[in-house]
């Protein structure tokens, strides 16, 4: 008897402890300059994509989050666009049931332009 209200409790307990927090994390992956001149491509809205897998008591993955895979989601949003500038790359940890179940993801954002080739250009 003692047993089972220990355990409703302990299940109450972790059902209503804090359900929808998240901790980012930020880190700079890499950086790129590139020189480009006002008529080498066309702007677009700033887009944002991500890829989550789920971790089990807290610890047990079955697999990463992929930032290639991040980036191709944030590039679905943007429909012209062929390249992903001031690129931000950071992991985001969702706790769905405290203990028991979180998200980790990579989120992926940045401004969708589209570069113009040399065929395009007419060189």
């Amino acid at each position: 008897m003692n047993t089972r209200f220990i355990s409703i409790l302990l299940l109450l307990v972790v059902s209503l402890v804090g359900c929808a927090r998240s901790v980012p994390h930020a880190r700079t992956v890499e950086e790129i300059r590139i020189m480009l001149k006002p008529g080498d491509y066309e702007r677009f809205d700033y887009v944002q994509g991500e890829d989550c897998v789920g971790r089990y008591l807290a610890f047990f993955r079955f697999a990463s989050p992929n930032v290639v895979v991040a980036a191709r989601n944030a590039m679905q949003n943007a429909d012209e666009a062929n390249f992903l500038t001031n690129r931000h790359v950071s992991m985001d940890e969702r706790f769905i049931v405290p203990l028991l179940y979180h998200q980790v993801c990579v989120v992926v954002e940045g401004r969708a332009i589209r570069l113009h080739t040399a065929a395009e250009k007419g060189l």
